[in-house]
């Protein structure tokens, strides 16, 4: 094989195969959000007097989520062991409670919220899924570190 032919047909296709491997400056990278920020998306619906709506960022968790939520049998009184207060940037279960460090919406009634959570001298990281029914007086909360019929849970929005 002479040097010409290997030249003319193996040098570009190595070139080709080595321009594959190189990243595009400006292509998007999946980045790890770093603690005490909240992840911000330009995709994302957010809420606004009008209704949902495109944002611009979702820097807090949506207004339609936010509340106090029970079990449907629940007294939606501070010593119920299910009742769930959501605020802006923070989530308080009943001996927890967890600041937002990312978000995502799923659709336009499911919010992914990851929290820095501590209670009864721990600290964890947990990522739950909230999910409102189209009336949005139901809450599903789906906690991803437990499995089985105990990972979802749905409450009811309390009277103000």
């Amino acid at each position: 094989m002479s040097f010409k032919f290997f030249a003319s047909v193996c040098a570009p296709a190595a070139l080709l195969a080595l321009s594959a491997c190189a990243q595009d400056e400006t292509a998007p990278v999946d980045n790890d959000v770093a603690p005490g920020t909240v992840q911000q998306d330009t995709s994302l619906a957010d809420e606004t007097e009008e209704g949902p709506t495109r944002a611009r960022d979702l820097s807090e968790i949506p207004e339609r989520f936010r509340g106090i939520w029970d079990r449907p049998e629940g007294s939606c009184e501070p010593y119920s062991n299910f009742r769930v207060e959501i605020g802006a940037q923070k989530v308080a279960f009943y001996e927890s409670t967890g600041e937002v460090r990312a978000l995502r919406m799923e659709t336009d009634d499911a919010l992914v919220v990851t929290l820095a959570m501590s209670g009864e001298g721990q600290s964890w990281e947990q990522t739950t899924r909230l999910t409102l029914s189209s009336d949005a007086e139901l809450l599903s909360i789906e906690d991803s570190q437990v499995s089985g019929e105990d990972a979802t849970d749905a409450r009811r929005r309390c009277d103000a």
